[in-house]
């Protein structure tokens, strides 16, 4: 199975519709991630790309599916590959920070990506 390709110019939109769903201001929205109303409001106009800890703190406070964010598509539980089931299960039964630590270098890891693209 290819991977799917990132859609990395679709995250703003992705945005909007979470901070929507979220019902808060875009400054609110910042602060409950933690970053700059500014970068914020870059990475939603697409002056910036997202950078890996706006991505991260999205996917982790809003609790965002990470593949709808960076690709645009949703994962399907049925088409995982055995590689995928055995780290979906040891990600499970890591710590909280350990998480957070596979989730910052998963982001970054796509931003590496899609910069090359």
């Amino acid at each position: 199975m290819q991977a799917p390709t990132e859609n990395l110019s679709g995250i703003p939109d992705r945005l909007r519709e979470v901070i929507a769903k979220t019902g808060l201001s875009q400054a609110k929205f910042a602060a409950l991630i933690d970053v700059e109303l500014q970068k914020l409001k870059d990475v939603l106009r697409g002056h910036i790309r997202p950078p890996a800890d706006l991505v991260q703190k999205v996917i982790e406070r809003c609790q965002v599916d990470a593949m709808w964010f960076l690709s645009g598509r949703e994962l399907d539980i049925g088409a995982l590959t055995p590689l995928e089931k055995i780290l979906i299960e040891n990600l499970r039964s890591l710590s909280d920070e350990e998480r957070t630590v596979m989730t910052r270098s998963i982001a970054q890891l796509a931003n590496e990506r899609a910069k090359k693209s």
